[in-house]
């Protein structure tokens, strides 16, 4: 009888000390898991993510685990518990030696830095100043918003750089902005703006007869958009002063009877045709004026012009042809 009162307290002792043993081994490896955690590299490890305590060479030996990998910058992975434990008994670590705490998962995400849409569109927008026939760009609009540009690493500075500028249609321009890191083009975008060019027309505001010399109190510069650059004449109808505003240009004429509200186009004003002064045939005095001497002959016009041509003219005596400038007064003098 005391035997087998002594076996039944021998084997209470025994299923009573179970649990202390087995949480006596679970207290081998300790890991508490945050929620978050964000690293320099794209391979993380136990040791990065994770709290490790326990034996000094077991925590060394599991804190190097590869835990994933991140497959692009601004990626992320998310490790569970599930994903540690058999990591850990690829090791030939139990998941009964192991205590986990904290997180039922991990969102590990790499470290980088941003330029944003706005950062690069900006940098694009100013570098447009610089291409030719910026100063007739009304509007700038942008076409398409960049993408970011994501960079591993947040120790060393960005900085960023026009590449080219280029017109890829009559209203749109393409800049590339360029990523750099000390040296180093770490990537690039290309940025597309649609432009809307600015022009000018004018437009009379009363009646005008044919001969009325033309000034602002007779017409007013409008100015209008379009989607292409507009390349006309009326360019000779205005000019820009030294205010840097639009005005008509001095010396035109009406060459017609122009309506009010008309936009004029060019034909309509101008400067008036000088008239013929010498005819072809006709005799004409020849004088040259050279440093005080005046030297005069007959000849004949070979051609027609006007104040201030330069025609062929036959000298009445040696015959010989010269260029010759026609002056005010009908006279010709030798063109040298």
């Amino acid at each position: 009888m005391k035997n087998k009162t002594y076996w039944i307290l021998w084997l209470s002792l025994i299923v009573l000390s179970g649990p202390v043993w087995a949480q006596t081994r679970t207290q081998v490896l300790r890991i508490y898991m945050p929620r978050t955690m964000k690293i320099k590299g794209g391979v993380p490890s136990l040791g990065q993510v994770a709290i490790l305590r326990g034996d000094e060479a077991l925590v060394k030996k599991v804190s190097t685990l590869p835990m994933g990998r991140i497959a692009a910058p601004g990626g992320q992975v998310v490790v569970d518990r599930n994903t540690i434990l058999s990591r850990l008994a690829s090791l030939g670590v139990r998941a009964s030696d192991v205590t986990l705490s904290g997180a039922e998962k991990i969102v590990i995400q790499q470290q980088t830095q941003t330029v944003t849409p706005e950062v690069l569109a900006k940098v694009a927008r100013e570098a447009i100043k610089d291409f030719p026939m910026s100063d007739m760009v009304s509007q700038i609009a942008l076409v398409r918003r960049p993408a970011n540009v994501i960079v591993p690493g947040a120790d060393q500075p960005l900085s960023l750089k026009i590449g080219t500028i280029k017109q890829v249609t009559h209203n749109q321009i393409r800049v590339r902005v360029e990523v750099l890191q000390e040296d180093d083009k770490l990537a690039f975008r290309d940025i597309i703006f649609a432009l809307k060019y600015r022009f000018y027309r004018l437009v009379t505001n009363v009646d005008i007869l044919p001969g009325t010399a033309i000034d602002h109190s007779l017409v007013r510069v409008v100015e209008q958009v379009s989607n292409r650059l507009m390349q006309t004449r009326d360019d000779a109808l205005w000019i820009k002063n030294a205010e840097g505003k639009i005005v008509v240009r001095e010396g035109l004429t009406a060459l017609r009877k122009l309506s009010a509200g008309m936009v004029i186009r060019p034909g309509m004003i101008g400067v008036p045709a000088k008239a013929i002064l010498v005819k072809r045939r006709q005799s004409v005095v020849i004088r040259l004026d050279h440093l005080g001497l005046m030297v005069s002959a007959m000849g004949v016009a070979q051609e027609e012009g006007r104040i201030g041509d330069v025609i062929k003219v036959r000298n009445a005596d040696s015959k010989r042809v010269i260029m010759a400038q026609i002056n005010a007064d009908g006279s010709v003098a030798p063109v040298l």
